[in-house]
């Protein structure tokens, strides 16, 4: 689909025509999902709307603020823009990226709350106990009845969590295994 973009943007620059060539191209190879895009005659702007790659391990009002920060820049100079709902591209006005953006920003405000309510600083804990005391650990998760280890089956792919000693490591890991 970044050839439609690439046809559809490119003659339209006049600088930096790299924004679209390089970054926005590496961005979306092998990227299928929503994204919008913005373009003025020097330059482009994209945003991914993707909740899987925001970083939830941030506080909420962390996230809150990049994700606001993100479409002041967004809008800046542009008066182009494009919504790519994952099969068409489609060319839309200021209006509609606000409200395509603030249905992405509470669907990751969501996530958000959603994360915080599995406790992942307790299971991170209870994982790491389990990790130290016993070889085979994963077994141990599948076969347990403790609510933080069942929460743990149900909303991480706990099989992909690799052995470590590091609480902080051991969280990361947990975020970026989020079913």
């Amino acid at each position: 689909m970044y050839n439609k973009l690439k046809e559809i943007v490119l003659p339209n620059l006049v600088g930096f025509k790299e924004d679209l060539t390089v970054h926005d191209k590496k961005a979306l190879r092998n990227y299928k999902g929503a994204y919008l895009h913005a373009y003025r005659e020097n330059g482009t702007n994209l945003i991914l709307l993707d909740v899987s790659l925001i970083d939830y391990s941030l506080d909420k009002e962390k996230i809150e603020n990049n994700l606001s920060s993100m479409l002041v820049y967004f809008k800046g100079a542009n008066l182009n823009f494009h919504y790519f709902n994952g099969t068409e591209i489609i060319r839309i006005n200021w209006e509609n990226v606000q409200t395509i953006y603030k249905n992405f920003v509470i669907e990751v405000l969501s996530r958000k709350d959603k994360i915080e309510k599995l406790e992942i600083n307790l299971i991170s804990f209870e994982l790491l106990q389990l990790m130290i005391k016993f070889r085979n650990w994963k077994q141990k998760i599948h076969e347990s009845n403790v609510p933080s280890l069942r929460r743990l089956r149900n909303h991480f792919e706990f099989f992909k969590i690799k052995r470590t000693e590091s609480l902080d490591d051991l969280k990361q890991q947990l975020y970026s295994n989020l079913i």
